[in-house]
């Protein structure tokens, strides 16, 4: 199945009022300037002005309020007659400064970050910050003069030393970036990250087997990771093993290994629980193609969020995109594998989609089976699935039957209204006909709340 195209991610969403108890100082100052210096040197400057964004009609009442308390804060302290505390003001510029970042305003980010480094030149993340900052602009070089003063600053910090070796090997210093991607797995065996820089290293020297090797244990402390397949399948074809390599091209997908940072985590779950709340707001006013571009995003830097990857499922489904919502789960279920909602919407998808790409009814009878050895009693619902599965994999007596006992459990349940649209379905079993509509466009799944849970 190949990977639907995505569409791109508006960035104007912004962090929830929650964050003010957490950071309580904001940056103040105006420039038009777009700030750039060293990585290596940032802060030697001073204090520089902060030409902060304007909050438009577009920001949510409650960011607004938020961030204005923030700006009102700083404003406040910074100028305050009495002595102000370098410390608060430092950690006032890196926390505002970090905000910016998640959002991506960099230019107000970078001022912010450097107002940091010259009130704490001691605190790493700041640095880090920077690193990262610069490196999402493809400034290569500052971005790593920034990671290695943050090594530096905190030469124990495993995530660093992954994201400076990776910047280092795309600048082509492969043996520095080796010697740090070796470090990172020695510090921690589980860093599927640093053995898969280790494995890139060695297949650009044409070292094969000891990439195989690294790939390996990459795929061993993150099975999830279908991206190093294709790195093995590559590695096996280059040593004429068309066996391995094709086993490995068959598994191949597009999810990369994941660096557990949580300093960067600080930096990206506030942005994607503001994508969240954004994308469940407007999925459940029918914006569905709006809240699309919101939902991925999550995935995206949140991928053990799961409610949220419930609701992108149900948005795709209610946009009638079922192709995208089938790719969707079956991602899921590597992150989630007994994800009890999405194995049995997958096995309605795969017995009733209208999209022929999606069906099949042996899987989903397959997955109905296994859904069943994990529940007390099968639901209504899922009784209705599994007729659906029958009917698509052409048992159209057993679908009757299904039909019949999932009917007879909504009467039971006192629930008439969902008994009577089951007949329809009934009917066209009877006519030796499948199922082409997994749910009618009205039905309460569409209106499951996802955040917060």
């Amino acid at each position: 199945m190949k990977k639907p195209k995505r569409r791109g991610v508006d960035r104007a969403v912004w962090l929830l009022a929650a964050l003010a108890s957490l950071w309580m100082l904001g940056a103040c100052g105006s420039s038009d300037q777009d700030p750039k210096t060293d990585g290596e040197q940032a802060g030697a400057e001073g204090i520089v002005p902060i030409n902060h964004p304007a909050l438009g009609p577009n920001v949510e009442p409650k960011a607004k309020q938020t961030l204005e308390a923030q700006k009102l804060a700083l404003e406040t302290l910074a100028g305050s007659d009495q002595q102000t505390d370098r410390q608060a003001l430092g950690e006032a510029y890196g926390a505002m400064g970090s905000l910016y970042f998640s959002y991506r305003f960099l230019p107000q980010a970078d001022a912010c970050l450097r107002n940091a480094i010259f009130l704490q030149p001691d605190n790493f993340r700041w640095r880090y910050f920077l690193g990262h900052l610069y490196r999402e602009r493809n400034d290569l070089q500052q971005a790593a003069a920034a990671f290695q003063k943050a090594h530096e600053l905190n030469p124990e910090y495993a995530p660093g030393i992954v994201v400076l070796a990776q910047t280092l090997r795309q600048q082509d210093k492969q043996e520095q970036a080796r010697a740090l991607f070796q470090k990172a797995v020695d510090m921690d065996p589980a860093n599927a990250v640093a053995f898969m820089g280790l494995g890139q290293i060695a297949s650009a020297d044409k070292k094969y087997d000891e990439a195989i090797a690294f790939f390996g244990k990459a795929l061993a402390t993150q099975a999830r990771a279908t991206a190093i397949h294709y790195s093995l399948a590559l590695a096996y074809r280059a040593l004429e093993n068309h066996e391995e390599a094709e086993r490995h091209m068959k598994l191949r997908g597009d999810i990369e290994p994941f660096l557990v940072d949580p300093v960067m985590d600080a930096v990206n779950k506030p942005r994607a629980m503001a994508h969240y709340r954004m994308a469940e707001t407007l999925r459940l006013a029918g914006k569905h193609e709006d809240a699309v571009q919101h939902y991925e995003l999550v995935v995206e830097l949140e991928p053990v969020l799961a409610g949220a990857r419930v609701g992108r499922a149900l948005n795709y489904i209610a946009m009638g995109r079922y192709f995208n919502a089938a790719y969707a789960m079956q991602d899921d279920l590597t992150v989630f594998p007994n994800m009890a909602v999405i194995h049995h919407m997958l096995a309605r998808l795969s017995a009733s989609s209208p999209d022929e790409r999606v069906r099949d009814g042996k899987r989903s009878l397959r997955m109905l089976d296994q859904l069943r050895k994990s529940m007390e009693q099968p639901t209504a619902e899922m009784t209705e699935t599994l007729a659906m599965a029958f009917a698509e994999d052409g048992r159209f007596d057993d679908a009757v039957l299904a039909q019949e006992r999932a009917i007879a459990m909504a009467k039971q349940a006192g629930d008439d209204a969902f008994a009577a649209r089951m007949e329809g379905n009934l009917a066209l079993y009877k006519q030796s006909k499948p199922c082409r509509l997994p749910w009618p466009k009205d039905d309460n799944l569409f209106k499951l709340v996802t955040y917060g849970k």
